[in-house]
């Protein structure tokens, strides 16, 4: 009897931590990692590193290499998928350097490798470097998922940088910071990055978005919840 009641407890506590965010709402379909997989499109794009796109209600969101993409190639991408267009820096985010058309072409902002860089470390550069970017920058995710149905994003190789500010707009938009990291950790890979690392990156989004809940709100519309 011991042993079914604890079995019980722990399993609601579970089912509350995972579902319940700021203000008592609950999250969005999509941020169930199986039910973000089964939105992914197939591009047929070969030339895009280690990319993958997924149907959010009406917008396309794609997390890619934009450095080791060619910067044509993911204008091309744009502008099939979206109404997007370079005065929209195509909706396409670069995380890294070196690619100097991409920092000319897409909304270039750096942050640093997380991988040996302290939870609060990188979580307060991560905040620092971005925490326009989701809402209040021309264009912003906001923006983009708005007006143009698109975001795409990522750094070079979408390894270190990339998948942590995608799980950041996730988190953002009202998924758990676990579901969050769950889903791009799957998707892409942690590569060296330590998990609590990637996680505190993927809060700073979940923080920014409870402190701004019409934002929140606009987004996850933007992305099909009901």
């Amino acid at each position: 009897m011991k042993s079914s009641l604890a079995l019980f407890i722990g399993a609601t506590l579970f089912s509350f931590t995972n579902a319940a965010l700021a203000g008592g709402t609950t999250e969005p379909d999509y941020c169930n990692p199986k039910v973000f997989y089964s939105k992914e499109i197939k591009t047929n794009n070969s030339k895009l590193e280690r990319a993958h796109m997924y149907q959010l209600g009406q917008t396309k969101v794609m997390g890619v290499g934009v450095g080791d993409s060619k910067a044509q190639d993911l204008v091309n991408m744009a502008s099939q998928q979206s109404t997007a267009t370079a005065s929209d820096k195509y909706c396409t985010w670069y995380f890294n350097e070196g690619n100097s058309q991409a920092e000319s072409l897409f909304t270039h902002k750096y942050v640093p490798n997380p991988s040996g860089l302290s939870p609060a470390t990188a979580a307060k550069k991560y905040n620092e470097a971005l925490k326009d970017e989701f809402a209040n920058s021309v264009p912003s995710f906001l923006s983009c998922a708005q007006n143009h149905k698109y975001i795409a994003m990522g750094c070079n190789g979408q390894k270190h940088r990339g998948p942590g500010v995608f799980g950041m707009m996730l988190a953002f938009s009202g998924c758990s910071p676990q579901n969050a990291a769950t889903i791009v950790n799957t998707v892409w890979g942690l590569n060296g990055v330590d998990a609590a690392t990637r996680l505190a990156i993927i809060a700073e989004g979940q923080k920014l978005g409870d402190a701004d809940p019409e934002a929140r709100a606009r987004l996850q519309q933007a992305f099909g919840a009901e």
